[in-house]
């Protein structure tokens, strides 16, 4: 195995999705790592401003996106062995939102482009150990005016990530494990 650095200590550092505001003066992340767990925005330097949401034992704060207007958080949190649901947070008043509960796991939100609904995926099927599985998904769209959910796919089978959403926000592309 190759060591890079021979001698030095090492620090395991996981950062998961990024999204930039729009003004680009910050960054928001899921990290974990240097005794640190959570959502953290940061500025473009890499300096952690301020932690949103902390990991723990039982709960885990992922796959934050800024909204196109810079205003607000979308994410989804939840306990370590589910349901993970989908939450707004507005960064000005900090106030903090729950959009979906179920028994299910949400992943992956992204904005529309005029930020007024989150798409998002949600994964339905359970393993036979109760542990959530990730497949068995399909696409949903909240929409932040009316304050409804809308299943827009009905698909079977297959583990669906990376959900993005063209500028027209019209269509949208995506990751599967399906041929």
């Amino acid at each position: 195995k190759y060591d890079p650095y021979p001698g030095r200590p090492h620090a395991e550092v996981d950062a998961g999705r990024f999204s930039f505001s729009t003004d680009g003066k910050q960054l928001v992340t899921d990290f974990k790592g240097l005794n640190f767990t959570g959502i953290f925005l940061f500025d473009p330097s890499g300096r952690a401003l301020e932690q949103i949401g902390k990991n723990d034992a039982n709960s885990k704060f992922l796959e934050p996106v800024f909204s196109p207007d810079g205003t607000q958080l979308a994410f989804v949190a939840g306990h370590s062995h589910g349901p993970f649901c989908l939450y707004l947070l507005d960064l000005a008043t900090r106030e903090l939102k729950r959009l979906t509960s179920h028994e299910f796991t949400d992943f992956f939100p992204v904005f529309s482009p005029q930020g007024d609904k989150i798409y998002f995926i949600r994964h339905k099927k359970k393993c036979p150990n109760g542990r959530l599985c990730i497949y068995d998904g399909d696409f949903y769209c909240f929409d932040l005016k009316t304050n409804q959910e809308q299943k827009l796919t009905n698909l079977r089978g297959g583990n669906f990530f990376f959900l993005h959403i063209f500028p027209d926000g019209q269509r949208f592309m995506f990751c599967s494990d399906l041929l």
